[in-house]
């Protein structure tokens, strides 16, 4: 656990803003190198090494496994439909598109031995894989021969995170009682499938496959929301990442195919060096509420990459096929081809031709991820990921209404010492003390959602910040004093009337700047509960 450094005296208190960001720009980041690596992996024939710089796959499990930890805080059944509901409404629109056109082209699933029209709901329930013709139509025709082929390749990735999803539950509590052997236990699956100690049968082997190789991944995303890998330190992360990628290559080393060091193509060498790259990256994890000012110019960019994130997966591998049709109808343009053949003949010319193919999508079918997340539709996504002032002050009114009966309370408005509306319940637990720390309850606590005032007697500014990291978020608003808040890589003092908003999975301290005495009013859930006022009422 790294120490946070030293807030001094004269150091000038930030204004603490009313709300922080419901996104963390890092992981946000990191889903959007993922997607932009994803298209330049198909766009150029040798870029291979590409699944060793950056694995895609695994770093876009593991982000999914840390949001899906943090969804089931929520009851599972409504988390379930929701997360169905984002994935599937994209996804039967571009299958819709697909069926269509081979449709059109004059194929039917009777074609092939054993299919049957009913196969065609794996087009848009992803549960296995759905039927396809590898060649339709003639390479002579407008479209090479192997277009579906390309249209269903990526499809792979949408069945395995569906499985994922409906099984996190089962999961995350199996996670919760053995942590160790949940997150270990796909790789040793993969180990033993890779060493061929168990036959595979044909209709569930892409499926076990894909589990076995990203489900490490998958679970590491738990490890990184509920702390557990955020509690521990850098140096035995980083050796056991480097550690899992080093035996990774070796195993590559020794399975090269005639696609050279492709990672995708040797499951195992994939799952060793996914897990260990992702659990670095993890463990960096700064927590930005906004991109660092060095890269601040991409924001706009990575903003808009997470909310067309489906659709750039699903149909860039179709639109690449467009764009060869575009630059071969160039080079039937005779003055095009003699003055510009170096662009033509250009992979990069493909690669930055697909994303303008990609934002012509954005404007006329993007917004379907907005309404399959319950979002405003919008043609281009790129504001601010803030979330709106409006929704910081409703939680404190929402939590605080039943504590002082229907008066609202928010940053202006929070009681003060001793005060409390007249026939409020007011406190109805004594305080607890420990130490130079007052915790008193208020009001009666019959949710998921608890509300104290803490008090910090006068004493000497000689605090050792220990951050800890849990589930769920911490509220903090100051009443009166000057309150230190460690949050991550953010060393910053709050005054009376500032509030924060705390990611729990962000290690996080928080106590008495200077020698005065401090009252705040902190709102936690359980988990928030158990790590700031044990019984004893102990300080993180």
């Amino acid at each position: 656990m790294e120490k946070a450094s030293p807030a001094t005296g004269s150091r000038p208190a930030p204004a603490a803003p009313a709300r922080t960001s419901s996104r963390d720009r890092y992981l946000d980041l990191l889903r959007a190198i993922a997607l932009v690596r994803v298209v330049a992996y198909h766009s150029f024939a040798s870029a291979v090494w590409l699944s060793v710089a950056f694995p895609s796959m695994g770093v876009m499990f593991a982000l999914a496994g840390s949001l899906m930890a943090r969804s089931l805080e929520r009851p599972a059944l409504g988390v379930l439909r929701s997360r169905t509901r984002r994935l599937l409404l994209p996804l039967w629109v571009y299958s819709a598109t697909v069926l269509v056109l081979l449709l059109w082209q004059g194929w039917n699933p009777l074609v092939r031995v054993g299919g049957s029209w009913l196969q065609t709901l794996l087009w848009f329930v992803p549960l296995g894989d759905p039927p396809f013709p590898p060649n339709i139509g003639s390479d002579a025709g407008l479209v090479e021969s192997s277009w579906a082929f390309q249209a269903e390749e990526g499809l792979w990735y949408i069945r395995a995170y569906f499985w994922f999803m409906l099984l996190s539950p089962l999961l995350l509590k199996a996670f919760h009682r053995l942590p160790w052997a949940t997150l270990l236990a796909p790789l040793g699956i993969m180990a033993i499938l890779s060493m061929g100690f168990i036959p595979l049968p044909n209709w569930g082997n892409s499926g076990i496959t894909d589990f076995a190789t990203y489900g490490s991944c998958w679970v590491l995303g738990f490890a990184h929301y509920n702390g557990l890998l955020l509690g521990m330190s850098r140096r035995v992360v980083f050796t056991a990442g480097i550690v899992l990628m080093a035996l990774g290559l070796v195993w590559a080393a020794n399975h090269l195919d005639e696609n050279g060091w492709d990672l995708n193509n040797i499951p195992l060498a994939q799952a060793l060096w996914s897990l260990g790259f992702c659990a670095m990256l993890l463990r960096i994890s700064p927590s930005w509420r906004a991109l660092p000012r060095q890269i601040r110019f991409l924001d706009k960019a990575v903003t808009l990459i997470n909310n067309r994130a489906i659709t750039i997966y699903l149909w860039h591998n179709l639109l690449l096929v467009v764009t060869v049709v575009v630059i071969n109808r160039l080079y039937e343009l005779d003055a095009v081809a003699a003055a510009i053949p170096w662009i033509l003949d250009s992979e990069w010319t493909q690669f930055f031709a697909v994303w303008l193919v990609l934002a012509i999508m954005f404007l006329t079918i993007g917004w379907v991820e907005d309404i399959a997340a319950e979002r405003s539709p919008q043609l281009w996504p790129t504001g601010s990921p803030q979330r709106p002032p409006a929704i910081a002050r409703s939680f404190f009114r929402s939590q605080w209404k039943p504590h002082f009966h229907g008066q609202t309370a928010d940053s202006r408005h929070l009681p003060a010492e001793g005060e409390h509306p007249a026939g409020s319940p007011g406190i109805d637990e004594a305080p607890i003390t420990s130490g130079d720390l007052t915790v008193t309850a208020l009001g009666h606590q019959p949710g998921p959602v608890y509300v104290y005032k803490c008090t910090l007697q006068a004493g000497p500014d000689a605090l050792r910040p220990e951050p800890r990291a849990h589930e769920g978020r911490d509220w903090i608003h100051v009443l009166n004093g000057r309150l230190r808040v460690v949050l991550g890589d953010q060393d910053m003092i709050l005054t009376s009337g500032q509030s924060v908003e705390i990611d729990g999975k962000t290690p996080h301290w928080f106590g008495r700047q200077g020698t005065n005495p401090v009252e705040y009013v902190q709102i936690c859930g359980e988990h928030g509960k158990t790590v700031h006022f044990s019984t004893r009422a102990t300080r993180v």
